[in-house]
């Protein structure tokens, strides 16, 4: 409804995915279409390998990771593992941890610690990443900096 819309990721980047699946990184099950669905299976090491690998996608101009704490692989370490290749790149980089729980709020809260915005609901993640292109373009359109 932003105007925002899911690139088909490149062939590179699907490669990638492909290259990790046989690798045993990804579960078999995952689907690298946009969205990026790395299924219940997935581990802290995989959202850390997922993001590296579409953050180096040309296509790709933001990210709205959401994570999945309560799942039986996902290690108290997540959110360094999507903060650090978040740093990387000058792309923007938001996480989503849905629901009220204190467990939810403290994933959230340590994403802000790490300097990724962080929200409790998908659509409240979009409408960020809608801002941050909107005042991307706006800046762009009235020259006060060269590319977004």
């Amino acid at each position: 409804a932003s105007g925002l819309e899911l690139v088909e990721l490149s062939e590179s980047t699907k490669k990638a995915f492909e290259e990790g699946i046989r690798r045993g990184t990804f579960p078999p099950i995952m689907s690298y279409a946009n969205p990026v669905d790395l299924s219940a299976q997935v581990t802290s090491d995989a959202f850390h390998e997922a993001l590296k690998i579409l953050l180096e996608d040309p296509k790709v101009n933001g990210i709205i990771v959401i994570t999945l704490h309560h799942t039986p692989f996902v290690m108290d370490d997540v959110v360094g593992k999507i903060a650090a290749p978040a740093y990387e790149k000058r792309k923007p980089v938001i996480a989503v941890d849905i629901g009220a729980t204190e467990m939810a709020q403290e994933i959230r809260a340590r994403f802000e610690k790490f300097r990724v915005p962080a929200f409790n609901a998908p659509e409240r993640a979009a409408r960020a990443m809608y801002a941050l292109a909107y005042y991307g373009k706006f800046l762009k359109e009235h020259g006060l900096v060269e590319a977004v």
